[in-house]
């Protein structure tokens, strides 16, 4: 009988294309399954040729990152079906391959143990199945770089644990859904480059915890309101580029005390550069070129002594550069370009 133990299949030297799930049949209590980085993979495929094998109920960590699995022929993922069989289930991670097809709705079938979910880098398209929420103590879903299509569905709030969300670079469309705010222990949420319109919802404002917020690459539009701004969370990372959002940039930006990165290009944002920006001694990378603002560089933009890139090219700003720029020691980057100053 072989214990539950980490498993590594020699692939390069001892097996053959289809070895490693044949070695499946003959271990039966495994806690952690790992084939990644090898030379070549095949999904294996049993004699109904659905691609269905049986995976140890004891399974608790199924990982076969970073191969070459896939062949591109729109059923590569139905192998997922067989880890309903793992009662412990706790992580699933099938990154960086080529598999294509629709995400089986099977997957809503996993064990409600199940803390990770990694399904990035692949060739997945069609929606993301409902059925995702009933993952009920999932802490991480990622879907990055897929060809996913369809809305984020509403049933992600009820993935009340979750703490990392990335579902960008996908075909998705819609807006974001104010549920989402049910989300209260998120640290994490990246939504850039999947079609997102509409506005921001206010419910965002409820995730307290919420350390990194990434919006970049939609059409989201409207006003950043300073409910959303200031008065919630204080996130370290904060990117909401190449978007349509209008309006000024809110005073109560201050408040955002640990906030490291900063990025508002390619928007239509208008107004002076708040004065409380200056509050936000932490930043280091403050990326704002490519809108409206006016007036003059705020002085109390001197306070921010350890930012390392600094664009505030293609706005309409005047007024003498301050001296104090001068002074930025840890300063690698700096873009005034096309502005009024004298």
């Amino acid at each position: 009988m072989v214990g539950p133990s980490a498993f590594r299949a020699p692939i390069r030297e001892t097996c053959g294309a289809n070895s490693w799930f044949e070695i499946l049949a003959v271990v039966r209590l495994m806690a952690v399954l790992t084939l990644s980085e090898a030379d070549s993979l095949m999904i294996p495929k049993d004699h109904s040729g659905f691609g269905l094998w049986v995976v140890p109920s004891e399974t608790g960590h199924f990982s076969i990152s970073t191969n070459f699995l896939g062949n591109g022929g729109g059923d590569d993922l139905r192998f997922l079906c067989s880890l309903t069989n793992a009662s412990n289930l706790r992580q699933v991670g099938i990154p960086i391959n080529s598999l294509s097809g629709v995400l089986p709705d099977c997957i809503s079938n996993f064990s409600t143990t199940l803390r990770v979910l990694d399904l990035q880098r692949n060739k997945m398209f069609g929606s993301i199945p409902p059925g995702f929420g009933n993952l009920i103590n999932l802490e991480f879903l990622s879907t990055y770089d897929n060809r996913l299509s369809s809305h984020i569905p509403l049933e992600i709030e009820n993935l009340s644990k979750l703490q990392y969300l990335d579902l960008s670079r996908n075909n998705l469309s819609g807006n974001i859904p104010p549920s989402l705010g049910n989300l209260k222990l998120l640290l994490k949420l990246y939504l850039d480059e999947i079609n997102l319109s509409g506005v921001i919802p206010s419910s965002l404002a409820e995730c307290r915890n919420l350390l990194v917020l990434s919006l970049s690459g939609n059409n989201l539009r409207g006003s950043l309101s300073p409910e959303l701004i200031g008065l919630s969370f204080s996130p370290i990372y904060v990117k909401l580029s190449a978007n349509q959002f209008t309006g000024v940039l809110p005073m109560e930006i201050g408040n955002w005390k640990n906030i490291q990165y900063f990025d508002i290009s390619q928007n239509m944002m208008s107004g002076k550069i708040p004065a409380t920006l200056g509050d936000c001694v932490t930043l280091q990378i403050l990326a704002m070129r490519r809108n409206s603002f006016e007036g003059s560089i705020p002085s109390s933009l001197e306070t921010i002594q350890i930012i390392e890139l600094l664009d505030l090219s293609n706005n309409n700003l005047s007024g003498a550069v301050p001296k104090f720029v001068e002074g930025f020691k840890f300063l690698q980057f700096l873009n005034l370009s096309y502005n009024h100053f004298v």
